[in-house]
């Protein structure tokens, strides 16, 4: 099962330089992270471009704490680039058990336009591709190993919304945004 932890305050929908002050507060991951079920052995996926700041590292550090397999979902390029941006003085990558580099660039943005700027972000596009592609080879690997693999369907197709209805039905009280 997967329990998406989206802090609205973090996302830049709602604001952009809202959601940079708050990834920067000591203190916030606790108190996101004491709002989802987690337990020992679960795993853990961080996203964050630079990892520097304070909530992507407390969160992998609580994460461990807890007994949790942390992997970080992060550019190496960007992240080596400039120090630690927290009290721990560590970055992301440093405190994972696992790092998956995304590839990105300093700042994220990868096309350079004519006047030397840059735009084009692609940690989003990559981050989803990637996490994508570790659901589906995690489904293979239950699946190889006889374990019941629930799946939502689209509620697009004929029997989706029936198919949802019973995964809804039995987790809603313990995945919230479900």
């Amino acid at each position: 099962r997967v329990c998406a932890i989206l802090e609205e305050d973090l996302m830049l929908h709602r604001s952009a330089s809202g959601s940079t002050q708050k990834e920067r507060q000591h203190g916030l991951a606790e108190k996101i992270l004491s709002r989802y079920p987690v337990r020992q052995g679960d795993v853990l996926l961080i996203a964050s471009n630079s990892g520097r700041n304070a909530v992507p590292v407390e969160m992998a550090l609580l994460g461990k704490e807890r007994g949790m397999r942390v992997i970080a979902l992060t550019s190496l390029r960007h992240s080596r680039s400039a120090p630690a941006n927290n009290r721990h003085g560590r970055r992301l990558f440093e405190v994972a058990d696992l790092v998956i580099d995304t590839m990105g660039q300093v700042g994220d943005a990868c096309v350079a336009l004519a006047d030397g700027r840059k735009m084009g972000a692609a940690s989003t596009v990559a981050g989803a591709a990637i996490a994508q592609a570790i659901a589906v080879r995690a489904g293979e690997l239950a699946l190889e190993h006889g374990m019941l693999l629930e799946t939502f369907a689209s509620s697009n197709v004929p029997g989706g919304d029936e198919i949802n209805k019973r995964f809804i039905d039995a987790y809603q009280g313990q995945i919230p945004g479900l």
